[in-house]
């Protein structure tokens, strides 16, 4: 693996578990009362770290690799879930913005959330498993 795949591999990693940590954040957040100003500030972070991760991964990783692998790469997989999680940030926000003008209860928030964070812990998984695996031996 050359070295720039390793440093973009290791800069991957790196924001997986930024992601991981706000997530956790957010977790302890949604599970009871909280301060809205709060949630919206750990909202608008995990939103700049997904755009800016996605990005990284889009123009990155998922490029090279398609361009090593072909048609039968997963990559195509990797990009729907991308999508799939874009949306479930969107529920996710739009449920923390009406619970922070008393819109809606806890109770819609936690379950927006957790929907979110299953997906984007199973994605990561899959990427670091699959992924970083198949970087490391084609790149």
């Amino acid at each position: 693996m050359a070295d720039g795949a390793r440093d973009q591999l290791a800069t991957l990693k790196e924001e997986h578990r930024s992601i991981s940590r706000q997530l956790k954040l957010l977790r302890t957040i949604t599970s009871g009362p909280s301060s809205t100003e709060r949630l919206r500030e750990l909202v608008n972070i995990l939103e700049s770290q997904l755009r800016t991760h996605f990005n990284h991964e889009e123009r990155g990783l998922y490029k090279s690799l398609s361009k090593r692998l072909g048609r039968h790469s997963p990559i195509g997989q990797m990009r729907l879930e991308h999508t799939s999680i874009r949306r479930t940030f969107e529920a996710f926000r739009r449920s923390s913005i009406e619970y922070g003008a008393g819109q809606s209860r806890s109770g819609e928030l936690k379950r927006c959330f957790e929907a979110l964070q299953e997906q984007v812990v199973g994605h990561v998984e899959k990427e670091e498993k699959v992924l970083f695996w198949l970087a490391d031996v084609k790149l």
